[in-house]
């Protein structure tokens, strides 16, 4: 038996009987309104959840033996996927991101960038060489072999071209309306946290990425929250027109779940064993026993030398 399964995936039972005086009749009830009285059948659950599927046994002297299953029924395979930037310069590196939910994990990852480039990362970065529009896309496997797909359109335009000057007129040329460039513009756009389940420890990589759709430079102080408390902060400069990537480590010596939060971009990551917990209480209880026992012994040697000092006859 499959299990987990999900819905709509064909789920093979099998019952093997024995003692009792043959033959056998079997009735199946597989905690969803389904039934069946072969001994081994298939069933398709219809919905999510955790129903549990029993079969009742009975021999041709009417005795009766019951065997159940729990089972764990996942939503169908989704995948949701994004592209930053959207539109680039030739040369420039887009940012792709998979996010799966639903069937039977663990997922694999195939990425067609609409190029040639391949890859089999779900996160992975891709960059453009030739100006065109591309269909860049990830398809999502389960471990029962069902795939969804997602794309995202990437438009790559060639890069400036330099005018060279026009040649002297005799008239001085009609003079041109100065051009309008817009201020920098700096947002944060897309979250990763890898890896998403760690030892405690365990260095955890959060990468985001700072894009300017202006056409000058700008200047934005990244700042990282976990937990809603602001843990680093990078100051970043930016080009016109390009994402910047953003790397933040952190290391948790606690068990639990971290939110991630970068400029509104949220994301999460379990931490799993146990830290030490001492937080260097350990090493100054041990200093404090170690100097009470010095303070007592001394208060018993000085005892002694007064009792001592006292018994002696005067000369």
């Amino acid at each position: 038996i499959p299990n987990p399964t999900k819905v709509d995936h064909e789920v093979q039972f099998s019952c093997t009987p024995s003692g009792g005086v043959p033959g056998y009749t079997y009735s199946w009830a597989f905690g969803d309104g389904g039934t069946s009285t072969l001994q081994n059948p298939t069933h398709t659950y219809s919905a999510s959840g955790t129903p549990t599927a029993t079969v009742t046994v009975k021999d041709s002297l009417g005795n009766t033996k019951t065997c159940s299953q729990s089972m764990t029924v996942n939503p169908p395979l989704s995948v949701t996927c994004a592209a930053t930037p959207t539109t680039i310069m030739v040369g420039s590196t887009v940012f792709f991101a998979s996010t799966p939910s639903g069937g039977v994990p663990p997922y694999s990852y195939s990425w067609t960038f609409g190029d040639g480039g391949t890859s089999n990362l779900q996160n992975p970065t891709h960059t453009y060489v030739t100006p065109g529009s591309y269909t860049a896309t990830v398809i999502v496997t389960d471990s029962l072999g069902n795939t969804v797909k997602c794309s995202q359109v990437i438009t790559v335009v060639p890069l400036p071209v330099v005018v060279p000057p026009e040649k002297p007129q005799p008239s001085p040329p009609t003079p041109k309306p100065p051009l309008y460039l817009k201020p920098a513009q700096l947002s944060v756009q897309y979250l990763s946290v890898s890896p998403q389940q760690a030892s405690a420890g365990q260095p955890v990589t959060i990468t985001t990425n700072v894009v300017n759709s202006g056409d000058v430079a700008g200047n934005l102080n990244v700042a990282l929250k976990i937990n809603g408390q602001a843990e680093q902060t990078k100051m970043v400069t930016v080009g016109p027109q390009v994402a910047q990537p953003v790397k933040f480590t952190v290391t948790k010596s606690q068990p639990g779940t971290y939110t991630v939060d970068i400029g509104g971009q949220k994301g999460s990551f379990v931490i799993t064993g146990q830290g030490d917990g001492t937080g260097g209480t350990s090493s100054s209880s041990s200093g404090g026993l170690i100097a009470i026992l010095v303070v007592g012994i001394l208060v018993i040697v000085v005892s002694a030398l007064l009792i001592l000092d006292f018994r002696l006859p005067a000369h």
